[in-house]
């Protein structure tokens, strides 16, 4: 139950089911993580039998998505915790030592595939920067949510952290996503509940 192992598992699916060749990686929320863990560690040396033409990520946390700790009672701890990333935290920006290794390593090196034509997109159906707590009515702690610069989110994740934008936590580098998409009818989940954590 961690990103790695499902990227290590995406990688042993190609390899039993997939004939080598071309592929295009479609990553929804986590599967976008998953992707980039694959393609950054080269899992059973997939990229091998395999060129990546592109990779798209929908509505993926790049950056994180305002964790809180009744969300591990809600699904794998490990996943919430290693998706964890806040712009509202009181020290400035925050994120998992997951995604600080996995992003740092990502725009530090040039990818084992090469170059990546990457279409990133972010859902802003919402323009609260506060996360709520949705299933039971109530307001969180303000401190959790996207920054009030840009407070567009699909109801889960903020804009800035699907579209992998850097810049808003102050950094920069390499293997960015080539084209960035943003629509505000895009919500991350059609269900009703916990997954809307954003009103």
């Amino acid at each position: 139950c961690t990103l790695s192992n499902g990227a290590t598992q995406l990688a042993n699916h190609l390899q039993t089911s997939v004939n080598p060749g071309h592929i295009i990686i479609v990553g929804y929320s986590l599967g976008g993580l998953i992707a980039r863990d694959l393609i950054l560690n080269n899992y059973n040396q997939t990229l091998s039998n395999y060129h990546i033409d592109a990779l798209v990520t929908l509505g993926t946390p790049h950056l994180g998505y305002p964790y809180e700790s009744i969300d591990a009672d809600f699904t794998c701890p490990t996943l919430a915790q290693q998706m964890q990333g806040n712009y509202r935290d009181s020290r400035g920006f925050v994120w998992s030592s997951y995604l600080n290794d996995l992003n740092t390593r990502w725009i530090a090196k040039a990818l084992p595939g090469g170059s990546l034509p990457w279409l990133a997109i972010a859902g802003t159906a919402c323009t609260d920067p506060f996360r709520t707590n949705s299933l039971f009515g109530l307001s969180s702690d303000p401190g959790s949510g996207c920054s009030n610069g840009n407070p567009y989110n699909d109801n889960v994740v903020c804009e800035d952290s699907a579209l992998f934008n850097l810049s808003s936590i102050g950094l920069s580098g390499q293997n960015l996503p080539s084209s960035a998409l943003y629509n505000p009818g895009y919500s991350h989940t059609t269900g009703s509940g916990f997954e809307n954590l954003f009103v």
